[in-house]
């Protein structure tokens, strides 16, 4: 095969060449790390299958909407644009891709599965946001080598269980944006506009260091597996178009906390498409539909095709009321909503030079944030107050 492997491919296959037991893929956003490694477990695959030498390799992430929006669409591309596509060797049902008596199997990290069959090869994509205990499952049914990726938005587990081991344990192999030579200009021009306005992004995506979780704006979510019945409900609608996301996202109470599903992130989308999304809800007829005050012609359009849309009321200070209406309470937002997870995992208040909050939030990371703030809008008078505390 020739053609569009990057530098950070030939970084990566010199490492597993070399026999490390631990590979450690530490990279920025668009580095190809993720993509460069399934490159390499499809040649791998391949070459044990005509050596006679059957592989099992096994991919996971924290969660199968992510898998399918992030490795497993990437393994796809790479085989549609190789010709390598065959349908006839996939399960579909269980996410397995079969190169004659060896294949590569995608699943989402959890106990249950990982303390499941054993594997030659593993590969454990964006492991900062797996779970310890069923890493080091997966690790124990694994016989040869371990990928690990993930961007550096923070320290976490992997410091003290790979990072302290013998250095002939792992090879830890850094990159950024620079080393994927096949990257669009217009998204390197992107990600070096964002590292210019946020020195932690800077840290993260391009210097590649571990970065801060200070001034993180959300800390109290969690995922959940559905969203609960419920008659509070308000579908929240930020708009975009080109280079920004139209967001939709399904907003409840329920039991003290909020409830959030991203129904659509694209862009592109016309007035018509997100009617179309919205009437495909089924939704009944008291449900109310709060938007970005900022486009009223979308309003009137919405309105005109049957949706019960409405502008969000904002005054001075609303988004900063609006993080705080939102932290009232924890969050939970459910599995599939891949790029809310990025953003709250984003999100962040801007930082003066000495490192002090400046109580304003960095915009960026903030399309489904604000479509929450907006359905959540809805709710103001229905947030459970705090007895106060008083000291005697």
């Amino acid at each position: 095969m020739q053609g569009d492997f990057t530098r950070y491919f030939e970084r990566l296959i010199k490492a597993y060449n070399s026999g490390y037991r631990r590979i450690v893929s530490m990279g920025g956003t668009s580095s190809s790390k993720t993509y460069s490694e399934l490159q390499l477990l499809y040649q791998i695959a391949i070459a044990r299958h005509l050596k006679k030498r059957p592989v099992v390799i096994s991919v996971v992430s924290e969660s199968l909407p992510h898998l399918k929006l992030g490795a497993i669409r990437d393994f796809e591309t790479f085989l549609r644009k190789k010709g390598l596509y065959d349908d006839s060797q996939i399960d579909h049902t269980n996410h397995k891709y079969y190169f004659g008596d060896s294949f590569i199997e995608f699943f989402a990290a959890d106990l249950g599965k990982a303390t499941g069959p054993r594997r030659n090869i593993l590969l454990l994509n964006e492991v900062n946001n797996i779970p310890l205990p069923v890493v080091r499952e997966l690790v124990q049914r694994t016989d040869e080598t371990i990928f690990y990726d993930f961007n550096p938005t923070e320290d976490f587990w992997i410091s003290e269980e790979v990072f302290t081991l013998p250095s002939r344990e792992f090879i830890l192999l850094k990159s950024n944006h620079l080393d994927n030579e096949y990257l669009s200009s217009s998204i390197r021009r992107e990600i070096e506009l964002r590292a210019d306005r946020d020195p932690n992004y800077r840290r993260v995506h391009i210097d590649v260091e571990f970065g801060s979780n200070e001034g993180l704006i959300f800390r109290d979510w969690k995922l959940c597996d559905f969203m609960p019945a419920t008659d509070k409900r308000i579908i929240g609608v930020d708009f975009g178009f080109t280079n920004d996301p139209t967001v939709i996202t399904d907003v409840r109470q329920n039991g003290g906390e909020w409830w959030a599903d991203e129904v659509i992130y694209q862009t592109g989308m016309h007035n018509n498409d997100i009617a179309r999304v919205i009437k495909s809800l089924n939704l009944p007829a008291s449900i109310r539909v709060i938007c970005d005050s900022a486009d009223p012609k979308s309003i009137d359009d919405l309105k005109r095709m049957g949706i019960r849309a409405e502008a969000c009321v904002k005054g001075p200070d609303s988004i900063r009321n609006g993080i705080d209406h939102i932290n009232s309470m924890p969050l939970n937002v459910t599995r599939r909503s891949v790029n809310a997870h990025k953003e709250l995992r984003n999100y962040r208040w801007r930082m003066d030079k000495s490192g002090k909050s400046m109580n304003e939030p960095v915009d960026m990371w903030n399309h489904f944030i604000d479509s929450l703030r907006y359905g959540a809008s809805g709710f103001k008078n229905s947030v459970p107050i705090k007895p106060a505390r008083y000291s005697y």
